[in-house]
């Protein structure tokens, strides 16, 4: 099953409107179950994309070394300027 199929009914005049009217329903339930088919596939790639509980329960231990990886920086760099301005506040007063 292809997405960008597309099929035409070819009517010829020894077709009777019952055979035209059957092969008709035959290619709409084709289309339908196609349809289907991608719109299942979509709503699996939308969970997997806006899962967001569930990527952070994935990846929760790198989400915790992260921050404090961060926490450590931010406090690092002040403790550097701290010692950096002579154990003084960079706050002028």
């Amino acid at each position: 099953m292809s997405a960008t199929s597309s099929s035409t009914v070819m009517v010829s005049s020894d077709t009777t409107p019952r055979q035209t009217s059957r092969q008709l329903d035959s290619e709409i339930a084709i289309l339908r179950e196609e349809l289907g088919t991608l719109v299942s596939e979509l709503d699996r790639r939308r969970h997997g994309l806006f899962g967001v509980r569930r990527w952070a329960r994935a990846h929760s231990l790198r989400i915790g070394l992260t921050l404090v990886a961060a926490a450590s920086g931010v406090t690092w760099l002040a403790i550097r300027r701290f010692r950096a301005n002579g154990g003084r506040s960079s706050k002028h007063d």
